[in-house]
């Protein structure tokens, strides 16, 4: 399936701010909740702020609504819930522990 144009967006302005290791999860059929999960790896937790700025900056252009921004400023795992994609930040020591991957692997 073709991903969606914000899909698309969201990961450019992740890559411009030099997020690492993108994945994402088409879960259109599996979650009643939301369609997409993203997730990168950032550098540190500067980064991973400006990952967040950045995807709200962008999401402000487009008119597309943020719902709720958690772990931003002091954290390792920042959330960008975007209603129908959420996006996962994490530094990398924190996503190897929570190895989000693994679980969304299994009811893909």
């Amino acid at each position: 399936m073709r991903r969606s144009k914000i899909v698309e967006q969201t990961v450019n302005v992740i890559e411009s701010k030099k997020g690492e290791d993108i994945i994402v999860y088409d879960v259109r059929n599996k979650n009643p909740f939301f369609d997409y999960v993203i997730i990168c790896t950032c550098l540190n937790e500067k980064n991973g702020n400006a990952i967040v700025d950045a995807i709200e900056e962008e999401y402000e252009k487009i008119n597309h609504e943020i719902k709720n921004v958690e772990g931003k400023n002091g954290t390792k795992w920042m959330i960008v819930d975007g209603g129908d994609i959420i996006v996962h930040i994490f530094e990398e020591n924190e996503r190897r522990r929570i190895n989000l991957e693994e679980i969304l692997n299994k009811s893909h």
